[in-house]
């Protein structure tokens, strides 16, 4: 099928149900509009994050790394005169109940 033909048969599907094309249309536009905004948001408070890193850190320099950071650079650090260091640990974690058909609480 060329172009063409696919055109004549949308112009022509259209006719018949205006109201659910353009019903169609303004949902899609609207489903649109909402994921840019949110990217956008996001994309702002991101940047205004990383803006005042330092403020929010209350820190000079930063360092993070996947792996354990090795103990000689630890030292090293800790040798510069007026150098404090805090270590920060993060842990993913799964919380899983025994099946039962009981409802669960986890406290908080």
């Amino acid at each position: 099928m060329r172009l063409r033909h696919w055109i004549t048969l949308g112009v022509h599907e259209s006719r018949g149900s205006a109201g659910r094309l353009a019903f169609f249309a303004v949902c899609l536009s609207v489903g649109v509009a909402a994921v840019v905004a949110v990217a956008g948001l996001a994309q702002a408070l991101d940047s205004s994050i990383q803006a005042q890193a330092r403020q929010l850190l209350a820190a000079d320099i930063s360092i993070s790394s996947r792996r354990p950071i090795p103990d000689e650079v630890l030292a090293a650090v800790d040798e510069i005169e007026g150098v404090r260091r805090t270590g920060v640990v993060e842990l993913p974690s799964v919380v899983s109940v025994p099946v039962s058909d009981e409802p669960s609480v986890v406290p908080g």
